[in-house]
């Protein structure tokens, strides 16, 4: 996988179970998810988050770059986007960048599209996200079309429909 770097004052978000800090790795910046092993049963929940997205590679979905862990931490590493949908949903008129009232009718739908795509081969792929929200659906602007791009992020309680969890559902 190669090596990567981040500073802890380089904060871009934070959850229940992790901080994202925005990173270097193979010359590019990236975003580095530190999951706490101790708090997440021996780390099985991260590394079954790792697992997941090694094998996904999709437009629409977050790209994964690998994971190493240190110490009592695993690190996640995955390009980095500009911002999330929810971010978008709460800046207002008179913060710096886009906002959701600020985009016209054109732009909102190829968002949802591309979510509903992202979806679509998720589930092809059999895997149920389990936590689709705003927050959790990121946002960056294409470098060639200027245009925003929707990537599905943090699998953290995504689980695949062969798994003992789901099909227990079935």
């Amino acid at each position: 996988f190669g090596s990567f770097f981040f500073r802890r004052q380089d904060v871009v978000g934070v959850g229940g179970s992790a901080r994202v800090y925005k990173g270097m790795y193979a010359g590019q910046l990236v975003a580095v998810k530190e999951l706490d092993t101790a708090r997440l049963a021996a780390g099985t929940k991260g590394l079954s988050e790792a697992a997941l997205l090694s094998k996904l590679r999709h437009p629409f979905v977050l790209h994964f770059f690998g994971c190493c862990v240190h110490e009592s931490h695993l690190y996640l590493v995955t390009e980095l986007c500009d911002t999330s949908l929810q971010q978008l949903l709460e800046r207002g008129a008179h913060s710096r960048g886009p906002s959701a009232r600020s985009l016209s009718l054109q732009p909102r739908l190829s968002l949802a599209l591309q979510i509903a795509e992202g979806v679509q081969y998720l589930h092809e792929n059999g895997v149920v996200h389990r936590d689709l929200k705003p927050a959790n659906i990121l946002l960056t602007l294409d470098a060639r079309t200027g245009g925003l791009v929707a990537k599905i992020g943090d699998f953290g309680l995504s689980r695949t429909t062969d798994s003992p969890e789901m099909t227990a559902l079935i």
